[in-house]
């Protein structure tokens, strides 16, 4: 699971680039980059080993670990897919030159730093045993935050673009990977929750 999660944290990482890469070449090498690990992502046969593992004839703690591990690999793929979402929209929006407003850049750029510390929490309970309650409810405070600035964020945008402070073009984008970067925050804290048994 680190290693599955380390792989996340090198696309998150590349995710950041591309929202700061001005060079056409080099945001295409590093959107390409992307895509391939998030074909490594999927290709990752982690859930078949432990499919078939599952079949063996296991004690019932076995097979409840078995099942916490199979959601845990499921959801961290998630984590990848929404990476890779992130840089899609990113090359949708300069493939139809639409610019966006540095102020909006730089509010998606908190809401990436903040999924940063939601990886870093989520990396923390895979590699702890056994684990503390601390771990889900450091988990559930972040997702609290990221779903609390979600609201406030959507909230404001549909009052700025009414007040034509940018393009209702750059706003669709803008919305998205706020989406988007919401999603990641549900995926690790399933992560999060299959490993401490607990539910939020």
């Amino acid at each position: 699971m680190g290693t599955y999660l380390s792989r996340i944290r090198t696309m998150l990482a590349m995710v950041r680039e591309l929202y700061l890469e001005e060079d056409p070449g080099r945001f295409t090498q590093t959107f390409t980059r992307l895509e391939k690990y998030e074909n490594i992502c999927d290709r990752v046969e982690i859930v078949d080993f432990l499919t078939r593992l599952s079949t063996n004839d296991l004690s019932k703690e076995t097979h409840h670990d078995i099942q916490a591990y199979m959601r845990c690999a499921t959801e961290i793929e998630s984590m990848g897919d929404s990476c890779f979402n992130i840089g899609r929209a990113l090359r949708r929006q300069r493939g139809n030159s639409v610019e966006m407003a540095p102020e909006l850049v730089a509010t998606l750029l908190e809401l990436h730093t903040l999924c940063e510390q939601i990886l870093d929490n989520t990396v923390a309970t895979v590699e702890t045993y056994p684990r503390g309650e601390s771990f889900f409810y450091k988990a559930q405070n972040l997702e609290n935050e990221m779903n609390n600035r979600r609201d406030a964020l959507e909230k404001q945008n549909i009052a700025d673009v009414g007040a034509l402070k940018y393009p209702y073009e750059a706003s669709v984008y803008y919305v998205d990977d706020i989406d988007e970067y919401e999603h990641f925050a549900d995926y690790a804290i399933n992560v999060v929750e299959a490993l401490t048994n607990k539910k939020h």
